[in-house]
């Protein structure tokens, strides 16, 4: 039996709707405290009912549902595989929820909206987002086909866990702050932080996510702590070596693993922040990876003041070049790129 009717929207669903939905989550081993979904300044979301009181969500380990053992169903539904092994009851609720909560009622729309807005960019500036890292070349040409929008949809809601991508019901509907603290995963499952002092209950999608990468990942931006350089190769008067930026935006893994190598005399940095809410970090950061290389500050100032200007430059560029651009579908972007040059014009040398 359906949740609820496919054809109802999200924001509109009766109290009985989530009532029905949580008491299933939770004979099937989830947790929900104090919460109910409401429509906030992100959308939709969940809130906590009573603040003076802690808000939880745990989804166990049985109900993260791989990726791997999903469809997409011609008619449009998404259809569970017979190789995911799991109780008739867990593959009904999930089931059910995916199609009928999550993809019906928003996925599918929030999906749209982000391919329509690349669609009404001129492709001069798609290939730009592409050349800087910042969207996949299969984007060149969106496509708005149903298998398109499924495919970004099930993107925007992936969790790495034990080495699987997975989806995790009912704890995916928290929204992102830079500001929280990120979901914590154990061998159990997937459980949200303390709801911290904000009513509604949010979660740090990922740490080192810039305005312009939560963007790209997820079709929306908001305020960050950083903002990443853009791809760029630099040569400096004061040095024979070449600064090489590859222009990772949002990759944690990178800048905190391998993030610089010499290649000759070509100094290559995968991930540098180039903005940020401390405004000496930028500096200070790139002063830490070329200082060991034997590079006197003086070039390193040299560098950072030819990366500040042109990354100020390449995200004005493009602001104004799509501001003209009648579509609403395209605001979060531009709000993206103008949280990024907030971020870098208040960071510098000090």
């Amino acid at each position: 039996m359906k949740l609820f009717d496919r054809d109802v929207d999200w924001f509109v669903m009766v109290s009985s709707d989530w009532e029905q939905i949580k008491q299933s989550f939770l004979e099937l081993g989830g947790d929900v405290q104090n919460l109910e979904p409401r429509v906030g300044i992100r959308g939709r979301g969940l809130f906590s009912l009573d603040s003076s009181n802690p808000s939880r969500i745990f989804c166990p380990k049985q109900l993260l549902l791989p990726t791997i053992h999903l469809q997409f169903l011609d008619n449009g539904g998404i259809s569970i595989m017979d190789s995911l092994c799991l109780p008739d009851n867990a593959i009904h609720f999930l089931h059910d929820y995916y199609n009928y909560w999550s993809w019906s009622g928003g996925g599918r729309s929030e999906a749209l909206s982000f391919l329509e807005g690349l669609s009404k960019l001129p492709i001069q500036y798609r290939h730009k987002l592409i050349a800087l890292g910042l969207l996949s070349p299969s984007l060149l040409i969106p496509s708005l086909a149903e298998s398109s929008l499924y495919r970004r949809f099930i993107s925007t809601r992936t969790v790495s866990y034990e080495g699987s991508h997975v989806l995790a019901p009912v704890w995916d509907l928290v929204n992102h702050s830079a500001f929280s603290q990120p979901f914590l995963k154990t061998s159990n499952g997937i459980e949200t932080p303390p709801r911290g002092d904000a009513q509604e209950h949010l979660h740090n999608y990922l740490t080192l996510k810039s305005p312009l990468g939560m963007w790209a990942h997820y079709g929306f931006s908001s305020h960050s702590t950083v903002a990443f350089s853009c791809p760029i190769t630099l040569s400096s008067v004061l040095s024979p070596f070449l600064l090489q930026c590859l222009g990772e935006h949002y990759s944690e893994a990178s800048y905190r693993g391998n993030n610089l190598w010499v290649d000759n005399q070509v100094i290559v940095v995968r991930c540098l922040p180039i903005g940020s809410i401390s405004a000496a970090l930028p500096v200070a950061t790139l002063l830490s990876l070329l200082r060991p290389l034997g590079l006197a500050d003086a070039v390193v100032f040299d560098f950072f003041h030819q990366l500040t200007d042109w990354n100020i430059a390449i995200r004005s560029e493009l602001l104004q070049g799509i501001s003209h651009i009648s579509s609403s579908c395209l605001d979060s972007l531009r709000n993206g790129l103008s949280l990024e040059l907030d971020l870098i014009t208040e960071s510098g040398v000090g």
